[in-house]
C-alpha cells in the first residue's frame, strides 16, 4: 500500500468545494502537475512514471492551495496578497447597526460599489468582479462614511446627496459595450430577467420600483461575477485567436495552422473551450496530426515551451475527450 495519500488526504483538513475551488486559482502548469500525480479525479497516485525532480514543484502547489484556501476565509487578494477588510472590520469603533443605518442612507451607485467589494451582506469580501478604476470612487464612499459616522455620533443632521444606480455598463466600464452585450445574450432567462427588473429591458434605465431585497445575493453575489467570469474568458479567447492568427505564416507549422485556423474557430468543433484554451486545443491537433512534415521538436521551438508541457496537455484532453468524437476530423 503506498504511504503518499491522495489529494484529498493530504489536505483533509479542507472540504473538497474548498479544494476544488482553489485548484481553480490555480496556473494551468500547476493543474497539470496535480493531475499527472493524483489522477483526474485528484484521489489516485501515479507513481509509475513520477519523477523526482516534479516532487519539490509539487510541495509549492500543494503549499498554494494551502494558502489560497486559507487566504480566502481571511479576504486575501492574491494579486497582491493583501488582506481586504470587511466594511464592519475597517470601521470596527462603530456598531453594526450604526454602519448599516448609514449605509442604507447611501445612493444607488455608492451602495453598488460596495456590494460589488463586499458582496450582499457586506461581510465577504470579493476581488472577481472587482476592477482598480473602482478604487478611487471606493476611497470617496469609505470618506464619506467616515465623516457620516463622526456626525452621527456628534448628533449631527446625515444629508446625503441622491445618485443615480450604475448600469450593467458602467459596472464593467473596462469592456466595451458589445462585450458585455455577448456575454448577456448566453445568460439564461432567470438571469436575464433580474437584468431587465434592475436596468429596464433595453438595460440603459436603472430602476428600484420592482427591486426587491432577495435579489441583492443572486444579483451581486452570483450574477455578477459570473458575467465578469464570462468577459475575461472572451477576451483571452480573443487575444488567443490575434495570437493564433500572427504566427510565422511562413514557416511550415505557421501554414498548418492556417489550413486548420478556420475549424478551430467554428463553435462546433471547441467542445473543450470551457477546460482548455485556443492554444492547448491548437497544440492538441497539431500533436495528433504530426507527421514527416513536422515534429515535436518543431512544436517545441514554434510554441517556445517544453516538450514534457506539450504532452501533459494532450494528455488532460485526451482523458477529457475519451467518450468524445475526436475535436476536428482530419
Amino acid at each position: 500500500m503506498n504511504s503518499i495519500p491522495s489529494l484529498y488526504l493530504l489536505l483533509s483538513n479542507y472540504s473538497k468545494e474548498e479544494i476544488d475551488n482553489a485548484i481553480k486559482k490555480l496556473t494551468i502548469k500547476e493543474q497539470t502537475l496535480l493531475y499527472f500525480k493524483y489522477g483526474k479525479d485528484l484521489n489516485h497516485l501515479n507513481t509509475t512514471t513520477w519523477k523526482v525532480e516534479n516532487q519539490k514543484n509539487l510541495y509549492h502547489v500543494i503549499a498554494k492551495l494551502k494558502r489560497i484556501i486559507n487566504g480566502e476565509k481571511r479576504g486575501i487578494c492574491y494579486s497582491n496578497g493583501k488582506v481586504i477588510k470587511t466594511i464592519y472590520q475597517i470601521f470596527n469603533m462603530y456598531s453594526k447597526e450604526d454602519i448599516d443605518y448609514i449605509i442604507s442612507l447611501l445612493p444607488k451607485e455608492d451602495k453598488d460599489i460596495l456590494y460589488l467589494r463586499y458582496g450582499a451582506d457586506l461581510e465577504e469580501p470579493n476581488i472577481s468582479c472587482w476592477d482598480k478604476s473602482y478604487d478611487n470612487k471606493f476611497k470617496r464612499i469609505i470618506f464619506k462614511i467616515k465623516h457620516l459616522l463622526e456626525d452621527k455620533k456628534l448628533g449631527k443632521d446625515i444629508i446625503i446627496p441622491k445618485s443615480r444606480i450604475l448600469t450593467i455598463y458602467q459596472i464593467f466600464r473596462n469592456y466595451s459595450k458589445e462585450e458585455v452585450d455577448n456575454v448577456l445574450i448566453t445568460l439564461n432567462e432567470y438571469e436575464k430577467n433580474l437584468l431587465y427588473l434592475r436596468y429596464g429591458t433595453d438595460l440603459e434605465n436603472p430602476t428600484s420600483s420592482f427591486w426587491k431585497k432577495e435579489y441583492y445575493v443572486e444579483f451581486y453575489n452570483k450574477l455578477i461575477p459570473r458575467i465578469k467570469t464570462k468577459l475575461i474568458k472572451n477576451r483571452r479567447i480573443k487575444n488567443e485567436i490575434i495570437k493564433i492568427n500572427n504566427y510565422n505564416k511562413n514557416s511550415k507549422i505557421g501554414k498548418i495552422i492556417i489550413e486548420i485556423n478556420k475549424e478551430l474557430l467554428e463553435k462546433e468543433n471547441n467542445i473543450l473551450i470551457d477546460k482548455f484554451s485556443k492554444e492547448e486545443i491548437l497544440l492538441y491537433i497539431l500533436v495528433q496530426r504530426m507527421d514527416d512534415s513536422y515534429s515535436l521538436n518543431d512544436l517545441e521551438e514554434f510554441f517556445e515551451i517544453d516538450r514534457k508541457y506539450i504532452l501533459k496537455i494532450v494528455k488532460n484532453i485526451l482523458n477529457e475527450t475519451i467518450n468524445l468524437k475526436c475535436l476536428i476530423k482530419k
